[in-house]
């Protein structure tokens, strides 16, 4: 018989979860990366026996979801708040999403919105790009305040808007632990992302972003392909995967044409509550 808990302790929920992230390195990546060991979290682990069959992750705006099997989804469903007055935003296999969706607006009377896909890539082989001026440079504290608007900025680009509380704190992880890159030229900043910290052999290149104003010169694309490359090249990391708006035409034939191929999708959508 499934059975659900919440687990507080990101150590914890790494090694209770682990069966579950290594069947599906990939798939679980976005749940795995948001756990860091040392700090507390707070995740909902669905099991049959002793096998792991789904999680969801809570974070600032709502919950990210692994790959569900079996009763998974009516536990998760039942598990999720609905004593809320902010909207919650859900995020997983687009089937799941959808039916998590469907019973939790049924129980609280509530609506579902906005929802948007997007599409996983993982590095095949990188292919041959023309070089371009500047180079690579791992971003400083100096550009904690600057990161975390372009972060904003992304987020709202690609339909998933995000407070500057939220976004400064993820930048600032991120620039402590060397994980935010930035493409400079003659000493101008012109792209960043942030790449995640490997687990279980993957790690996942997102946040890319270059100003519109500095756009069409191909440093998002370098930025990519370079990283993706140095990271490929590290001992622990056997896949380099990236997750992108699926409407957005002209990055997917970016990134197919930077050497990735499609691996899955996910969907986002919005819990929006009953008006009390």
């Amino acid at each position: 018989m499934a059975d659900i808990e919440t687990i507080t302790d990101s150590s914890a929920a790494l090694e209770r979860c682990g069966d579950l992230f290594r069947a599906d390195p990939i798939g679980c990546n976005r749940v795995a990366t948001s756990l860091y060991p040392g700090r507390g979290v707070e995740l909902l682990r669905v099991s049959d026996g002793a096998d792991t069959i789904g999680a969801a992750v809570s974070g600032p705006a709502g919950y990210t979801l692994t790959p569900l099997r079996g009763d998974a989804v009516e536990l998760l469903a039942a598990a999720i708040p609905t004593d809320t007055d902010q909207r919650l935003r859900l995020v997983g296999v687009p089937g799941d999403v959808a039916a998590i969706a469907g019973r939790w607006s049924e129980r609280c009377d509530g609506a579902i919105d906005t929802g948007r896909l997007f599409r996983w890539y993982r590095l095949d082989e990188i292919q041959p790009r023309r070089k371009r001026g500047g180079a690579m440079q791992i971003a400083g504290r100096d550009r904690i305040d600057a990161a975390a608007r372009w972060l904003v900025d992304h987020a709202d680009e690609i339909g998933v808007p995000r407070t500057v509380d939220d976004a400064t704190a993820q930048v600032t992880d991120a620039i402590n632990e060397g994980r935010l890159i930035e493409w400079a030229v003659k000493g101008d900043v012109v792209s960043q992302l942030i790449v995640s910290p490997a687990r279980l052999g993957v790690a996942r290149i997102n946040a890319v972003y270059t100003p519109p104003a500095l756009r069409k010169e191909g440093y998002s694309g370098t930025l990519a392909v370079a990283v993706a490359a140095q990271q490929i090249a590290r001992q622990k990391v056997d896949d380099v995967v990236v997750d992108i708006p699926a409407a957005d035409g002209v990055l997917n034939r970016m990134y197919r044409g930077l050497g990735f191929v499609s691996t899955f999708e996910t969907l986002a959508v919005w819990l929006v509550p009953k008006r009390r």
